[in-house]
């Protein structure tokens, strides 16, 4: 019996008291939940085997997937409709959202309810004249819970009728879950990267006739979960009478998504602040002595304390005016004091300008993002050996562009006076001297000084980024902010 691509299937439980405890995302129901009218695609390839031992059996974080390339042997759409626009919607009473699978054979039905507090509730699928009868569980089961973080596990169990080989049986059906790993992934057409969890199903089916138990069944799924757009990409194992491990090579389903609805909230964000190390105060600029020779073409920020693997590149580097790299990330919450990292929706590496203007990978535009915004956005810029800064207000615009100056007061950063500092009469800017990134300007970074002195080059501990780490370095900058600490909520 071939497994459903619609049977989200359920997670191998393993205990890892080595995996790290750095907070992450989490996903919640409105993350997965599409409403009536909403509409996804994946290309897909089902029934026939791919190489997949790139994603698979990863444990912790953060990784990066990258699921850019892969079959497109189908292409799925998903729809969602009202179930009593369906053929079957009588044997699904209690359902009050259909998800309806199109672009392979005849059209599929998954029957469900996203229920607050509670998560997705599945009654069941059917497929006429294929599915016949209905699949209709009982009882009606969890599949994903209403909030999903890192290490969280859960379980379900159902049964439903089915047919095999022209025999009606009777299928037992269970799930252990867990959410074992996380990080981004990367998704074809250009949709972008994304944070994401990983979450792995280890399914079971056992069939019976007339009482009989007559097979057992183990599939192995990962699903990899994106705020604001749910499930992204399903990979599942062939299956077997014992479970496969997470390290399965070879798929027997392969899904990425390429397009969706929820996706379609595309805005600008022209954003502004200054890196006190870099500025002139006297020209009311930053110097750009790193350019072009020292400033890396790639993103600095694919290691810790950021664990950012975004993909952004510029070679050569597009622009005279850039003073180095950033790492923009905006949050999703009510009020910046509660934008701790579970609320991170998006990331995005970016070049800031002497102007103190942060731009995309032309060395111009402004940042391009593509997301629903679920309550307010708060936007959060790091630096390597500057204190990173968060709004201390939500993000405002009109007509899908949005813009935030941290540099024109002292109440723009969380923190006021403890989130940045006056540079210059009525400008503000982000404190330097923090070398290894934890947060803190502390002796820690006084000894990475000593042993970078009289170096060159692209340093941490070159906080006037002039390209040498010396006094300058360490009496202007590291010695004045010493004891400061960042204010972005962790």
């Amino acid at each position: 019996m071939k497994t459903n691509l619609f049977l989200k299937g359920i997670f191998a439980l393993f205990i890892f008291s080595f995996l790290s405890s750095q907070a992450q995302i989490s996903i919640t129901l409105d993350d997965i939940e599409y409403e009536e009218g909403g509409q996804y695609k994946m290309y897909s390839r089902d029934g026939s085997l791919w190489i997949v031992s790139q994603h698979t059996g990863k444990i912790g974080g953060p990784f990066t997937w990258d699921f850019s390339t892969g079959p497109t042997d189908s292409d799925y759409t998903f729809d969602y409709v009202l179930p009593s626009t369906t053929p079957c919607d009588s044997d699904f009473p209690l359902a009050a959202i259909t998800e309806k699978k199109t672009g392979g054979g005849d059209p599929a039905y998954m029957f469900l309810d996203f229920q607050a507090g509670t998560g997705r509730m599945n009654y069941g699928v059917c497929q006429p004249p294929t599915i016949s009868p209905s699949w209709v569980f009982d009882p009606p089961m969890i599949d994903f819970p209403s909030t999903i973080g890192f290490m969280d596990n859960w379980t379900g169990n159902t049964t439903f009728p089915a047919q095999m080989s022209g025999f009606d049986i009777d299928v037992h059906y269970d799930y252990t879950a867990f959410c074992n790993g996380y990080g981004n992934l990367i998704l074809p057409d250009g949709l972008g990267s994304f944070p994401c969890l990983q979450v792995s199903y280890l399914e079971h089916y056992e069939f019976f006739w007339m009482g009989t138990p007559i097979q057992n069944s183990y599939v192995q799924t990962f699903y990899w979960i994106v705020p604001n757009i749910g499930i992204a990409v399903i990979i599942s194992s062939q299956e077997g009478t014992v479970p496969p491990g997470e390290d399965f090579a070879y798929s027997n389903i392969y899904s990425r998504m390429y397009e969706s609805s929820k996706l379609n909230n595309e805005f600008t964000l022209n954003l502004t602040a200054f890196l006190e190390g870099a500025y002139d105060t006297n020209s009311g600029t930053m110097n750009t002595s790193l350019n072009p020779d020292n400033i890396p073409t790639s993103q600095p920020f694919n290691a810790p304390p950021w664990d950012y693997y975004g993909i952004e590149m510029a070679d050569p580097i597009p622009s005279a005016d850039i003073v180095d790299w950033v790492l923009v990330e905006l949050r999703d919450t009510t009020l910046a004091s509660l934008a701790d990292s579970n609320t991170i929706v998006a990331q995005q590496a970016a070049f800031i300008l002497n102007d103190g203007s942060i731009v995309g990978m032309d060395g111009a535009s402004p940042l391009l993002f593509d997301f629903p915004i679920g309550n307010n956005l708060f936007v959060v810029v790091w630096h390597r050996n500057h204190l990173g800064v968060i709004s201390a207000a939500p993000l405002t615009g009109l007509g899908g562009n949005y813009a935030y100056n941290f540099s024109n007061g002292e109440g723009k950063a969380l923190g006021g006076p403890d989130g940045h500092k006056p540079i210059n009469p009525n400008v503000w800017g982000m404190m330097a001297g923090d070398a290894n990134a934890n947060g803190e300007i502390t002796g820690d970074d006084l000894l990475l000084w000593g042993n970078e002195a009289g170096q060159s080059d692209y340093k941490s501990c070159d906080f006037d980024m002039d390209n040498e780490v010396n006094n300058p370095d360490k009496n202007g900058f590291w010695l004045i902010n010493s004891g400061s600490e960042c204010q972005v909520p962790e």
